[in-house]
Formats: structure tokens, C-alpha cells, sequence
């Protein structure tokens, strides 16, 4: 427990031999700080699989770079309404450019900043990009409602993050109701108290809520209820299990339907084909995003893309 926030933890095993692995005390510390990358299953660590601790370490040298030398990216996911044409907004995702280890995914560099406690600094580089981007008017230009920018619950529990958002979107002069912020729904039942406290006070000032990757976590239903979401987004899981057999469609077609009767509009990821884009059509979901669409792309880019959509309508 941290304050009134319960996190839950899975243990892991290390083993490391003294002194080939581990050759002093912050060695040791080192490898029990480390997180332990999610292509790992293990429940007893030794010998090679410890070779990720070297990759941390060259990781946190890069996401030291990447602010120091501006090599971080915003990139752009465009959404489209489920008429297929009609692009609705974007999700803005971080990249990193490093000059030694090429692209850095967030997957693997956000955990480490979080730890290195650069999080806040990169959440402020991509709000900052996004505001930036709304403020020039292109998106409006072109009929988008909104830009989505991901926000994980760690950050929403600490003193004055609401003041801070304000403080970011007020100074670009950008209307709030054009930022929604995407929550990822594996959010533990005791943060809802809290969590529900800072959404409301945004989505006072404007601000819309999507809650992100429904279908992962293992709260969804109690999220759901408690959180005022205007948003829920289907994760790609289910809607590919569809291809895997009648259950998946099942699971699909129930969850749209139960999330259309708590009045939340519902945007689908991962849309890869056009068969999947009718099926969706068919289950009356608002908004769909994928690569069916378009893979994540710079700004430049970006513009160019929903440049030539609204010309073609």
C-alpha cells in the first residue's frame, strides 16, 4: 500500500553467482529494482535470464539522452467513425529515437522512466506536443473532435495533477474539450475512490475520459460503473478472438452491447481488415482505430493522412 493506493505485485526469484553476476551491494540492489520484462514468464530467474538487466541499463541511458538531446516523437493513430470514411481523432503515442539503440518502444522505456521518476517529464512532453498541435487549428481543419493522450493511474493519484494538466493546456490557450485522456482499465478497486475524484475535477474543466484496453484487466465491470467515462475502448484481444471460434464472437458482441447499454460510446482497436470493420459496423460501435486505417505515424504525416480523408468526402 502507497497512501490510500493497494498495488498488487507478482515475486519473482533471482538468482546471480558472486562476483561473476553481482559484484557489489548496488549490483545487488540494481537487479531486485529491475522490472522484469513482460516476454518473461518465468518464476525463478537465473543465468541468462538475467541478460535483461544490461538492457535496462543501456534503456536508462537513452531515455537520459532522449530528454537531454530531444529525441523523443510524438506520433499519431488516427480513429475514424464507423462509417470508415470519416476520421474522428487520434491517439498521440511517444517514441524514442536513440542514437545507439535506434527506436526504443514505449512498452519498454515507459516502466523505466516511471522507476527513473522521468515520467512526469515525458507525460508533460506529450501533452505539451499535442496542445501544440491543437493550438495550430489543423486537426479542427479537417473535422477531428479530439486527440486521445494516455495517462497511467500512478500519475492521476499524485497532489496537484489536475492543477498541473490546467496549468500545460491553459498556456497553450487549446479548448479542454479537445484532449481526451485515456486511463488503462487494470486499475485496482481501491483506487476508484481517488481516480473518480481527479476525472471529475477535469472533466469539469472540459476535459474528456476514455478508459483504455477494456477485456485485459481484471476490473472492468467495477471501472465501468464507478468511473465517469465518456469512452470505453475494446481491446484488439477481443476483437480478434473472433477469428479463434464462436466464443470469441460471443464475448464481442456481449461486450458491445452491455457498454452500449451504460450509455458510453465505444471505440474498437486493433481493426486490421475490412471484414472486421463490417462486423463492427453490424455491432453498432462508434469508432474504430487500427492499422486497417493506419499504423502510428509522425505529425507530418499525420496531417498528410487526415489532409487527404477529408478531401476524398
Amino acid at each position: 500500500m502507497i497512501g490510500d493506493t493497494d498495488f498488487l505485485l507478482n515475486a519473482v526469484v533471482m538468482s546471480a553467482k558472486v562476483p561473476d553476476r553481482i559484484a557489489s551491494t548496488s549490483d545487488a540492489l540494481y537487479m531486485a529494482d529491475s522490472p522484469v520484462p513482460s516476454n518473461i514468464d518465468k518464476k525463478i530467474l537465473a543465468d541468462s535470464d538475467l541478460d535483461y538487466l544490461m538492457r535496462r541499463a543501456a534503456v536508462e541511458k537513452a531515455i537520459t539522452r532522449g530528454l537531454e538531446e530531444h529525441n523523443f516523437e510524438v506520433y499519431y493513430q488516427p480513429t475514424y467513425f464507423i462509417d470508415r470514411k470519416t476520421v474522428h481523432g487520434a491517439e498521440a503515442l511517444l517514441r524514442l529515437h536513440d542514437s545507439v539503440l535506434g527506436n526504443v518502444f514505449p512498452d519498454e522505456f515507459i516502466p523505466l522512466a516511471e522507476k527513473m521518476g522521468l515520467i512526469d517529464d515525458l507525460d508533460d512532453f506529450v501533452l505539451c506536443e499535442v496542445c501544440r498541435l491543437l493550438k495550430s487549428g489543423i486537426p479542427m481543419q479537417y473535422g477531428l473532435d479530439c486527440i486521445n493522450v494516455n495517462l497511467s493511474v500512478v500519475q492521476c493519484m499524485r497532489p496537484g495533477f489536475v492543477e498541473r494538466i490546467n496549468k500545460i493546456v491553459d498556456s497553450f490557450g487549446v479548448d479542454p474539450k479537445l484532449v481526451n485522456f485515456e486511463i488503462t482499465e487494470s486499475v485496482a478497486a481501491s483506487d476508484y475512490r481517488i481516480l473518480s475524484d481527479t476525472i471529475d475535477a477535469l472533466k469539469h474543466e472540459g476535459f474528456l475520459f476514455s478508459m483504455d484496453d477494456y477485456g485485459t484487466g481484471y476490473s472492468n465491470m467495477q471501472s465501468i460503473f464507478s468511473l465517469d467515462f465518456d469512452v470505453v475502448k475494446i481491446d484488439k484481444s477481443i476483437l480478434w478472438s473472433v477469428n479463434d471460434g464462436k466464443l470469441g464472437g460471443i464475448i464481442l458482441e456481449n461486450s458491445v452491447r452491455m457498454i452500449k447499454q451504460m450509455k458510453r460510446r465505444i471505440l474498437v482497436e486493433g481493426v486490421e481488415t475490412l471484414e472486421q470493420a463490417e462486423l463492427l459496423n453490424k455491432l453498432g460501435v462508434d469508432y474504430l482505430q487500427g492499422y486497417y486505417f493506419s499504423k502510428p505515424v509522425p505529425k507530418g504525416d499525420f496531417i498528410g493522412h487526415i489532409k487527404k480523408a477529408y478531401e476524398a468526402l
